[in-house]
């Protein structure tokens, strides 16, 4: 028949039919705004004639973020988390279905009891299979040996003497580098969406986590990085961010901002992630 592609019409509206479950939904003129601070489904119900949407959503994508390292000694300094990738878009399609709206968990920063030194990576979170970011990478840890960021939507920071970890592009940026310079050999910051995370600017002197991202629909800041541990450590990146600490516990992202947590040293608990957040905004008359 003319005009039907897979028995959906090719005309499109300006507008779609849609609801949306396990979220908070609000109302501001002609459009809906559903926040999910945890997993729910995104509903797009055809219309009577069978035409679909084009460019009918706008969303934010934040992934958990990475967890900070952890250290066996006063000098063995790990890098903060990175952030959780962040993907965004003012005008992106949609079709009718039923979408899953996953929102992912922060990775866990290394407790003291604990044998890993890495932190963890964060979870992904996603919109159906359409629209997906990464989790941030977990710092790098120095139980026996220094060990640099992991690679994630945000990379990690590196340990003593290490890399920081990639980013990806367009979700966030790489983590910073640990110093080289004896005695201290502070850690790097983990990367955050909108700046790299800084390497350690001395031997004493940690990396802080790298700056999120001001978002379009809320207004918030989201996925900064972690910062790294040193006899100074770094702070954390705006967008929830956690601090460094040495001989301390070290400050966890914030719960649905996708920010990094903090690295540690010695006997102490490394920051964890912060979880996500999905965001989808849509024009329904």
């Amino acid at each position: 028949m003319s005009g039907i592609i897979l028995g959906i019409s090719s005309v499109y509206r300006s507008y779609i039919d849609a609801s949306a479950t396990g979220a908070t939904v609000v109302t501001a003129g002609d459009y809906k705004t559903a926040t999910f601070t945890s997993s729910g489904s995104f509903i797009v119900n055809a219309f009577p004639d069978g035409s679909i949407a084009s460019s009918g959503i706008q969303y934010t994508v934040v992934a958990g973020g990475g967890g900070g390292g952890r250290g066996s000694g006063v000098t063995n300094n790990t890098g903060g988390g990175g952030g959780g990738g962040m993907i965004t878009s003012s005008s992106a399609d949609i079709i009718p279905g039923t979408y899953t709206v996953t929102v992912g968990n922060g990775g866990a920063g290394v407790s003291s009891s604990g044998t890993e030194s890495y932190g963890y990576n964060g979870q992904d979170s996603s919109i159906g299979t359409l629209y997906v970011a990464s989790g941030g990478g977990g710092g790098g840890g120095y139980i026996v040996t220094p060990q640099p960021g992991r690679s994630g939507g945000s990379g990690g920071g590196g340990a003593s003497a290490q890399a920081g970890g990639a980013g990806i592009s367009g979700q966030g940026q790489n983590g910073g580098a640990g110093s080289s310079s004896s005695p201290n050999f502070a850690a790097g910051g983990g990367g955050g969406k909108a700046n790299q995370g800084s390497s350690a600017v001395s031997s004493d002197v940690a990396g802080g986590g790298g700056d999120g991202q001001a978002d379009a629909i809320s207004g918030s800041t989201y996925a900064g990085g972690g910062g790294g541990s040193g006899q100074t450590s770094g702070a954390g990146g705006s967008g929830g961010g956690g601090a460094g600490a040495n001989l301390a516990n070290a400050t966890s992202g914030t719960v649905n901002t996708g920010g990094g947590g903090g690295g540690t040293t010695g006997s102490f608990n490394a920051g964890s992630g912060g979880s996500g957040i999905v965001i989808i905004k849509w024009k329904f008359q």
